[in-house]
Formats: structure tokens, C-alpha cells, sequence
């Protein structure tokens, strides 16, 4: 994402109109689903399902040029599709079960395994805008040697969790 989206996620002065009926477009969903629920005079949910997904800045967005509010609206359906690509897989878990998680590490870009009992699974965290939001996993490791370590893995580097 190269544009800053943060000062559509702060409060500031000026509604979003049909913000939740835009990114419901661009993920090609019936009218409905998404919806802005209002918290004070500037700013909103984006809802979906029950589920606040993102805080938005209702004046902010209004009066944005239309190619950065696309580019927002684009944004935040990225945020949407990876709230949907990972809620089904994070609600089968069983805590106390086993699991291989592979993640990456976005400053040495390199790839790792963990391989532990899954400990609990965070409920959903809110984004900023399109920023932030997603779950956290914590897992024990139980090396051969040494005393067991734990894990927090947050789903925005989780690319992939199966039994182990």
C-alpha cells in the first residue's frame, strides 16, 4: 500500500455517503452487508456481519478526491478479503491442539515454522482504516532441550496453520 490512509482513520471535520455500499461493490457482494455504523459526529464502523472491521473518518473520506477515496475504498476491500480468508480458519482451531504455523518476518524477509500447542486465538482487533486489524495467535513450543517457549503470531505475517 503506498498512499497513507491514516488521516481517513483520525477524526478531523466534514459524512462518507455510501462508503460501505463502495467496498462491498469492489468485492462484488449484495447490497447490505457492509454497513457504517456511527460513533459520534465524524466517525464510523465499517460493520460487517455484526463484526466492526475497520474506524473510519466519515468527513474525511466525503471530502477526499475521488482517485484517493477509490484507492481507499480498494484498501479497505483488501482488509475485507483477508478478514474473510482467515475467519473461517481461526474459528475451527482447537486450543490445546497442535499446529504447524509458517510466518514471515517482514524485516529479515525470511520465512518461519512454529511448531506448538496452540495456546488461545485473540479476538478480532479493529483496523485503522485499511491498517492493522486481524487476530493473534499464541502457541507453546516445547523444544527437546530447554524450557518451553511462547509464540504470539499475528495473522497479517501468518501465511499458513495446519495440525501438527
Amino acid at each position: 500500500m503506498s498512499d497513507d490512509f491514516s488521516d481517513l482513520s483520525r477524526p478531523s471535520s466534514g459524512g462518507a455517503g455510501d462508503l460501505a455500499a463502495e467496498v462491498g461493490s469492489a468485492l462484488g457482494e449484495p447490497p447490505g452487508r457492509l454497513a457504517l455504523e456511527a460513533e459520534g459526529e465524524e466517525m464510523a464502523w465499517l460493520v460487517r456481519d455484526g463484526v466492526r472491521l475497520s474506524r473510519v473518518n466519515e468527513r474525511a473520506v466525503d471530502s477526499a478526491d475521488p482517485q484517493r477515496r477509490v484507492a481507499f475504498v480498494e484498501a479497505l476491500a483488501q482488509l475485507v478479503g483477508r478478514y474473510d480468508q482467515w475467519a473461517p480458519t481461526l474459528g475451527s482451531l482447537e486450543v490445546g491442539r497442535r499446529y504447524v504455523v509458517d510466518y514471515k518476518h517482514e524485516k529479515l524477509r525470511r520465512m518461519f515454522r512454529v511448531k506448538g500447542v496452540l495456546l488461545a486465538v485473540s479476538p478480532w482487533r479493529p483496523a485503522d482504516g485499511p491498517i492493522g486489524g486481524g487476530w493473534t495467535l499464541t502457541l507453546e513450543s516445547r523444544p527437546r532441550f530447554g524450557s518451553p517457549t511462547t509464540f504470539h503470531v499475528d495473522t497479517d505475517v501468518l501465511t499458513r496453520i495446519v495440525p501438527g
